[in-house]
């Protein structure tokens, strides 16, 4: 089910929303707000899905130089 959301926009904001609607880019006001904001959340999905690999790749790192301190120390021989 749909859920209704009031915002308020700056005149500016309003103004090219129009122009995209007049120009025939979009059917309505609202859905040139959809598509913005559906753009918005893929944006910040694939930002923090590249921050967390990021993280993985950075903590792999670090297990690996402690792991390979303690092969040098012989910490590790079995």
């Amino acid at each position: 089910m749909d859920s209704l959301l009031h915002i308020r926009i700056g005149k500016e904001l309003k103004k090219r929303i129009d122009e995209l609607v007049e120009a025939g880019v979009f059917s309505n006001q609202a859905e040139v707000v959809r598509e913005a904001l559906r753009s918005l959340i893929l944006k910040y999905d694939k930002e923090f899905l590249s921050l967390i690999k990021n993280q993985k790749t950075e903590n792999d790192e670090k297990k690996s130089k402690k792991q390979n301190k303690a092969d040098e120390r012989g910490y590790n021989k079995k």
